[in-house]
């Protein structure tokens, strides 16, 4: 959904409140309180995240291979960001086939093609000529890469896919679509030491840059698009600052999968708590120095998070004089819809949206 869309709803929207609000919206045209950088924001930022990792193991984008897929706004700007820091796209694709292009992939001929022309990426082969080999056989990741991009849709990258990357000596993955990496896929690039940025942190531009768009409402303001790239670019490296401090608070450097999990709950708890709202969390339920101690694996995943939603027996422990000494104590998933907790206060039932079983708080010795 582009800028047009938006039109029609924000269009609609006044209609029917007789209001003109701009910020109930973003992702607006620029003549109605839209933001620059807004398309571009989604590629952007999962580039910056990516430099990000990278830099933090001495490396960088300049001179590398990446295949990105997709050929929609998250894998234009990728490319385009990509380019600009040095490295060279060599393959992208959309929903018919992919096309490589080991001369580097032509953006503006892209961008003719995909958002002016609406065409397809065999016509991108069809105009480039000889250098671009369009397939509709196998899969794009199978092109061998230091970089790969999934920026088209979920579950596009399998654990197949992962396998012929690894193979191919792939360095880093970053998320640009909304989990485009299977659970199968994720495990197999942080077992294989894969730099890998999952989408909830690698592709925040977009969401970002709506935020961003909205102070400018608020103000009645309109930023240039450096201005506006800049601040997605410092947030994009606090994201990516918060993912990795956190992943190394807990014991695991790297794994950008924890850091991103741990430091989204830790933050919404946070947040819950101080608004006094009665969180779904056993040991926050009751007083506010119920407090995180330990953390497991999660064996579907291979993530590790705190044990709320976690498989591996854990242990929460309060020493509120109010309640007593209590510990709190949770075995795992289960096709339960709701987390039950025993207290000297009575027994409380928590609707969650996870499947996790009962935890039951019980007297410390």
């Amino acid at each position: 959904m582009g800028a047009r869309e938006v039109g029609y709803l924000f269009g609609q929207y006044k209609r029917l409140t007789n209001r003109y609000e701009a910020g109930v919206l973003t992702g607006k045209g620029l003549i109605y309180g839209g933001s620059r950088a807004r398309a571009e924001a989604t590629g952007y930022g999962a580039v910056y995240f990516v430099d990000a990792m990278m830099a933090k193991k001495k490396a960088s984008f300049e001179g590398k291979k990446v295949v990105v897929s997709g050929s929609g706004n998250v894998a234009i700007f990728t490319i385009e960001k990509v380019a600009e820091f040095g490295g060279k796209v060599i393959a992208c694709s959309d929903s018919g086939g992919y096309v490589v292009d080991e001369t580097g992939i032509d953006l503006e001929l892209l961008k003719e093609v995909k958002l002016a022309r609406r065409g397809r990426i065999a016509d991108y082969a069809r105009l480039k000529g000889a250098s671009a080999c369009y397939s509709e056989q196998g899969s794009i990741w199978e092109v061998p890469c230091d970089v790969a991009m999934p920026s088209a849709t979920q579950n596009e990258l399998t654990g197949k896919d992962a396998q012929a990357l690894i193979r191919n000596g792939v360095i880093a993955v970053g998320e640009g679509a909304n989990m485009p990496c299977t659970p199968e896929a994720v495990k197999l690039f942080q077992s294989a030491g894969v730099l890998f940025g999952p989408a909830k942190a690698a592709n925040a531009g977009g969401v970002a840059t709506s935020a961003l768009e909205m102070q400018q409402n608020a103000s009645r303001d309109s930023w240039t698009f450096e201005e506006t790239e800049a601040r997605l670019a410092a947030i994009m490296r606090r994201i990516h600052e918060s993912c990795a401090q956190t992943a190394e608070e807990y014991g695991a450097p790297d794994d950008y999968v924890l850091g991103a999990n741990i430091t989204g709950f830790v933050r919404v708890a946070a947040l819950l708590r101080a608004r006094t709202v009665d969180v779904c969390v056993p040991w926050m339920s009751e007083r506010e120095d119920h407090e995180v101690t330990s953390i497991g694996t999660d064996t579907t995943t291979g993530s590790r998070s705190p044990s709320m939603l976690n498989p591996s027996p854990c242990t929460r422990s309060s020493a509120d004089p109010a309640l007593g000494n209590w510990s709190v104590t949770g075995c795992g998933r289960a096709p339960k819809s709701a987390v039950q907790t025993t207290s000297p206060v009575g027994t409380r039932s928590y609707g969650v949206t996870s499947a996790i079983s009962p935890v039951t708080l019980t007297s410390a010795p």
